[in-house]
């Protein structure tokens, strides 16, 4: 509102005085009368320095504009440290810090926590379903499987973070249910939910989350993992692998047999280990993001890359058949075998050798 008003008393007097006023002059000048204005008003603020060190004694401007100028610093307190700019400076103060210790307590006061652990007599199957959670999965040499859920601006239970879980035999299921209500916050949403599950190594793992990042470590076995809004990041895992992400990136290394990964937005980064082979098709697919695959040396398989808008690099001979396209491939790596699929429709391919 300052600006405005300075700006404006310049234009009014400008249409008062005829000719071709400099009224370019004018508006700049208005400009720096607000700012420097502004400037020692704030400086004063947080410091509680005499004003007059802030503003200039003198001001070279013109007629029209010198008149603006002090009465404009001198609404604003900028000549005089009265009383009032003072009070109010505390007021707030007091309002700041006080909004800051309410947005504190209301994160922390709905902290909580819930821990389980599930006894298995063989191989275990885990299933979880989560609507709004961070998933983090690693291995133990204990034969059974821990779940420690802790929660920040949700309370579970009593209308709050619902858990469904259920046991049978070595099967165990676990659901994360937020309440259906409105949300409303100002500046950084402070709730989270975090899910840190140990278990053994070899397993059967489905993982459904609606949103939320999820990361694993050392499994092996028949792993499917999806998650509508998150990153995926599996390291060091082994056997059948299936993630699927509509938002994020996908990040995974280990010994596959089976490999199907998919992103609608994100970079897709994988690392086959030695002793990986194609039991059946593999299929790698970005809509929005580059490939990088690499893979043993000996891998065989029948290739094909593909990018709508990008390039293809690779440093594994290829026996190419039929046409070269620029954003095609199509060949055979050590003999041929099942196929070898990566797609990307905005990004470049990269196949490269261990």
């Amino acid at each position: 509102m300052v600006l405005i008003a300075a700006v404006w008393r310049v234009q009014w007097k400008s249409k008062r005085i005829g000719g071709k006023p400099p009224v370019s002059r004018w508006l700049l000048e208005g400009l720096a009368v607000t700012v420097v204005a502004i400037t020692g008003h704030l400086g004063g603020f947080l410091s509680g320095v005499n004003h007059h060190s802030v503003v200039p004694a003198t001001f070279s401007g013109t007629s029209l504009t010198k008149a603006p100028y002090l009465r404009l610093i001198i609404h604003m307190g900028c000549v005089s440290k009265s009383r009032r700019t003072v009070a109010m400076r505390k007021i707030f103060l007091s309002l700041f810090v006080a909004g800051l210790a309410c947005t504190a307590f209301a994160a922390f006061a709905g902290a909580d926590d819930w821990s389980k652990t599930y006894d298995l007599t063989g191989k275990p199957e885990l299933r979880v379903q989560t609507h709004d959670a961070n998933l983090r999965i690693e291995t133990w040499d204990q034969n059974m499987i821990e779940a420690h859920l802790t929660t920040q601006g949700w309370h579970i239970g009593n209308g709050g973070l619902e858990i469904v879980e259920h046991q049978q035999g070595n099967t165990v299921d676990l659901e994360l249910r937020q309440p259906h209500r409105a949300h409303f916050s100002i500046g950084i949403d402070a709730r989270r939910v975090e899910l840190e599950i140990r278990m053994p190594r070899s397993a059967k793992i489905t993982v459904r989350s609606a949103d939320g990042n999820v990361s694993a470590k050392g499994l092996e076995g028949e792993l499917n993992f999806t998650t509508g809004d998150g990153r995926l990041q599996l390291e060091d895992v082994e056997g059948s692998l299936r993630a699927h992400t509509s938002d994020g990136s996908v990040r995974v290394s280990g010994r596959f047999d089976v490999l199907e990964l998919r992103t609608s937005d994100g970079r897709v980064d994988v690392e086959a280990r030695p002793g990986s082979h194609l039991l059946e098709p593999w299929d790698i697919r970005s809509s929005d993001g580059s490939v990088t695959l690499r893979i043993p040396g000996d891998l065989a398989a029948d290739v094909e890359l593909h990018t709508s808008d990008g390039s293809i690099t690779t440093n594994i001979p290829l026996v190419v058949e039929g046409s070269f396209r620029s954003h095609d491939i199509h060949g055979k790596m050590n003999g041929g075998g099942n196929r070898l699929t990566i797609h990307t429709s905005d990004g470049s391919v990269t196949l490269d050798k261990l």
